[in-house]
């Protein structure tokens, strides 16, 4: 059961506005309503043959500093594929300073993984950032981290061995933080998992982070990794809010390419 108190910094792993980017603020805009075609082709997720339909697709970029680029059905007008984000079949973004790309999404989950589908999204954004003499870097939440840590606990408690060779290198006071940050149960003598917890748990957690991506527990980091990218640093509590703090401890992997 749940019972963090940790109160979100506004701090962030980005250096201008953009930083809330996925702490919860807006992406770039896309228009959220429907406009009405005469004549609409059918809605392409009754397609059998994903393969086609992904090999064919067409990939849009919108935006100057914020930018999204998505894949969607070929042929699709550009300017109707602005306006109908349902539509789209993959979705990725580099923020306001120029160079993080972040949220690289399937839509359309029946047509693949994140590397699979959001591969040339991705060599697209890459392209487009170097083209102004900027390095570029991508970032991801750790989703599923600490259901990953919580699981290899509990194998450790019922037959006597990590399941997580990471866990081995930790002592016990971290091991005991970094459980109730997977977990979300205070330690004991603690009513909450708070910011003492996180600061205790910050090099254990880490260390873990690193042995999830190490072993392609993160999809993202995958589709990151496919592309040359190199993990750069894990950002402890890069995202504070709910979700990333009840799915990922708050850790945040940064690539560079």
């Amino acid at each position: 059961m749940w019972s963090v108190a940790f109160a979100s910094s506004g701090r962030s792993w980005l250096s201008s506005s953009a930083a809330t980017i996925i702490g919860g603020a807006a992406r770039p805009s896309l228009v959220n309503h429907y406009t009405i075609v005469k004549n609409a082709r059918p809605f392409f997720a009754s397609s059998t043959d994903h393969t086609t339909l992904l090999s064919s697709a067409d990939a849009y970029c919108v935006g100057t500093s914020n930018r999204t680029y998505f894949l969607v059905p070929a042929d699709t007008p550009q300017d109707l594929a602005e306006r109908v984000d349902k539509l789209h079949l993959a979705r990725l973004y580099v923020a306001e300073d120029g160079k993080t790309i972040f949220g690289a999404k399937v839509v359309q989950r029946t047509l693949g993984d994140v590397t699979e589908v959001c591969g040339r999204l991705l060599d697209m954004a890459i392209k487009d950032v170097k083209s102004t003499g900027t390095q570029p870097v991508a970032v991801t939440t750790l989703h599923g981290l600490c259901q990953w840590v919580e699981d290899g606990l509990c194998s450790s408690n019922s037959n006597g061995v990590d399941s997580i060779d990471a866990l081995n290198m930790l002592d016990a006071d971290t091991v005991e933080a970094v459980k109730a940050v997977a977990t979300g149960v205070p330690r004991p003598g603690h009513s909450v998992v708070g910011v003492g917890t996180y600061r205790d748990g910050e090099k254990g957690w880490k260390t873990l982070a690193n042995a999830f991506i190490d072993i392609g527990m993160s999809s993202e980091s995958e589709l990151y990794k496919s592309r040359g990218g190199e993990l750069e640093e894990i950002i402890h509590l890069g995202d504070d809010t709910k979700e990333g703090l009840t799915s990922a401890g708050g850790a945040v992997a940064k690539f560079k390419f």
